[in-house]
């Protein structure tokens, strides 16, 4: 039962691990058009991605930590996780509604040529 618990957790975080990384390819290859708005972006989703490979982490290690450290140490363990978990999304999220509102930079202006009156010969 434990190795089918474990096989729908990685099932169930697969999606969102498939759409941080896309994310974060994405606003990488977008730098160069949308400047700061990119990177903020790709912070985020890096953010993102740090938090869920934390959670994802934690439920493979937890049956670990209760064997090892007792109950002290799960406490432990769930509030630094707790905190880790109110933190990191709520920083990608701030980030990427940062960067999507962030101002991008205009493109270059090139002077249009003045026309010429048409040669009269």
């Amino acid at each position: 039962m434990n190795l089918l618990s474990d096989v729908f957790s990685v099932v169930f975080f697969l999606p969102v691990l498939v759409i941080l990384v896309v994310g974060v390819v994405l606003t990488g290859r977008a730098r160069r058009e949308h400047g700061r708005a990119a990177v903020l972006g790709m912070v985020g989703c890096l953010v993102l991605l740090a938090n869920f490979i934390m959670e994802a982490l934690s439920v493979f290690a937890l049956p670990y930590v209760i064997s090892s450290w007792g109950i002290g140490g799960v406490q432990i363990f769930s509030f630094v996780t707790a905190v880790l978990t109110a933190i990191l999304p709520t920083t990608g999220i701030g980030l990427l509604i940062w960067g999507v509102t962030a101002s991008r930079p205009r493109p270059a202006q090139f002077p249009h040529p003045q026309q010429q009156p048409p040669y009269q010969g």
